[in-house]
């Protein structure tokens, strides 16, 4: 309900485009991203690639999904190799109808971009390989 009462407090404005974009560029802001890339250079670098990697998923399809692939595995490398060799416990656990539905988009996917997922696998086997010769 709207009303002209001068008692009633304004609402507030809604910034403008140039005031957002102020806010953006401010040097706080910047500085502060500046010191995140810094000591973050993994996260960023995984960042990069991946924005790189849906970039060229429209130009370069092959090429955007071996770097999705590649960020994949690096970030969930153990969580993947986990899921792969105790599938069985894990099918246990979700049930019989959930374990179906995931093959089956697991599969639906690899279809669709198979690349995504020959990069991961690479990657978790390059990753592994140099795991087991660092210990």
């Amino acid at each position: 309900m709207t009303s002209n009462d001068p008692n009633q407090s304004p609402e507030k404005e809604k910034p403008t485009l140039g005031e957002k974009f102020k806010k953006i560029t401010d040097q706080s802001n910047i500085d502060s991203f500046a010191a995140y890339a810094k000591t973050h250079t993994r996260e960023m670098s995984a960042y990069v690639l991946l924005v790189l990697g849906i970039l060229f998923l429209f130009i370069f399809p092959v090429l955007g999904e071996a770097l999705i692939g590649i960020v994949a595995a690096i970030f969930f490398g153990k969580e993947l190799l986990d899921l792969f060799l105790n599938y069985n416990r894990y099918m246990a656990q979700w049930g019989l109808e959930k374990s179906i539905v995931v093959i089956g988009v697991l599969l639906a996917f690899f279809i669709k971009a198979p690349i995504i997922f020959i990069a991961a696998g690479f990657t978790l086997g390059l990753k592994h390989l140099f795991e087991a010769g660092n210990s």
